[in-house]
């Protein structure tokens, strides 16, 4: 649609330009004074009204199973993710989905979070073994324990730098 409107406007604006020349050309008798007029200057040109108007006859829901993740940013226990691939998936025409789908939900309620029970619960539900549960536990905490230490190495070089910076802060601690 997008690259239709661009070569419609462009259409337009050339047949304005030689449109010009042949005025030029008929008023001085030569090619070389020539005026541009765009096409919204153009006393022919009428901008179309176009609907902004979008519509949607079907909804596709896609099920993923919770599985196994990497994601350090659990405070405690496993990450989950979604799996690649769906395990379910369903096709509904929009007005048989407003009238399944659930009332919405009050904007200042939180989102439910799970449990580091429930992850693994979950995890175990969904395929993984005791052992891929174990390891992945042990993973993010290697993960966590390096970002803290990257994030004190780098307190400590910007702490150093400041007082370098500063000989007379550095002078008072020398006392």
């Amino acid at each position: 649609m997008a690259k239709l409107a661009v070569v419609l406007f462009s259409r337009k604006r050339k047949r304005d330009t030689e449109d010009c020349d042949k005025e030029n050309k008929k008023r001085t008798g030569s090619e070389d004074n020539v005026t541009i007029t765009t096409a919204a200057e153009s006393p022919r040109y009428e901008p179309t009204k176009r609907s902004k108007k979008i519509r949607f006859s079907t909804v596709h829901i896609h099920e993923h199973l919770l599985v196994l993740g990497d994601n350090p940013a659990v405070s405690r226990g496993v990450p989950l993710t979604l799996a690649w691939e769906s395990c379910h998936s369903k096709v509904y025409s929009v007005d048989d989905y407003e009238r399944r789908r659930q009332p919405k939900k009050r904007r200042n309620s939180l989102p439910s979070a799970y449990t580091p029970q429930q992850r693994e619960a979950i995890a175990k539900l969904n395929g993984s073994s005791k052992r891929a549960i174990q390891c992945a536990g042990v993973h993010v905490k290697e993960i966590q324990q390096s970002r803290e230490e990257a994030e004190m190495d780098s307190l400590k070089r910007g702490m150093w730098e400041r007082l370098r910076q500063t000989p007379a802060i550095v002078a008072r601690f020398r006392l």
